[in-house]
């Protein structure tokens, strides 16, 4: 699946112009990319589309395959795409001059709004199913913690305050948030639902980003 991915992906993501010296209009070359490092995509039930970050930058691609389609600019990196369970909104973390912030992609207009600009970095968002806000790490109290924007005045809320750096939140339909904390023995896998913490696996190894299987 992710070779198939990556292999659509990369027909958009190829698209280079080249400027031969003989002519004066860029040439169009298409390259068929059928790997990606670190490739991340987002989709929701019943959607007929997904949205991959490929080499820094946000496509769309139909779910049956096809031809993809740009969402971010080519100028701009971006990382860890989320789809909202309506399918209009993408959350994503932005890189800028100061660090990592979360920002919102409207699908349905194109617009692109910034959620957070703190000195710190934001990243690896979520959005949050019961309250509509979004939740990820921030490393704005020191070391990274999860966070909260909710309302229309973006109030932030701590999330999680413990020893470690928390990582890649990832929500559940009835709120439970489950994400990894890392330190110096290892990562634990955790829990948090109605503001209880349990800690269901860990190694003293790395973990990637933990998910909720639908239902």
């Amino acid at each position: 699946m992710l070779r198939a991915l990556g292999a659509v992906a990369g027909l958009a993501a190829g698209v280079m112009p080249c400027m031969p010296v003989s002519q004066a209009q860029p040439e169009t070359l298409f390259v068929d990319v059928r790997q990606g490092t670190d490739l991340s995509l987002t989709t929701a039930p019943g959607i007929d589309f997904i949205v991959i970050e490929l080499l820094g930058r946000l496509w769309r691609i139909p779910i049956t395959g096809g031809a993809a389609t740009p969402l971010s600019a080519p100028e701009v990196t971006v990382r860890h795409p989320r789809l909202s369970q309506e399918a209009d909104r993408v959350v994503y973390q932005r890189l800028q001059t100061s660090g990592w912030d979360i920002w919102l992609l409207d699908l349905v207009s194109g617009q692109h709004t910034a959620v957070t600009r703190d000195p710190g970095n934001e990243r690896e968002p979520e959005f949050l199913p019961d309250s509509g806000g979004i939740v990820f790490a921030s490393d704005r109290s020191g070391q990274f913690d999860l966070w909260s924007v909710t309302g229309p005045d973006a109030q932030w809320q701590r999330v999680s305050t413990e020893a470690g750096n928390a990582r890649y939140p990832a929500a559940a339909e009835n709120g439970a948030i489950v994400y990894v904390v890392e330190d110096d023995q290892g990562s634990q896998l955790r829990i948090r639902a109605q503001e209880l913490t349990q800690t269901i696996y860990e190694t003293s190894a790395t973990l990637g980003a933990p998910n909720w299987r639908p239902g």
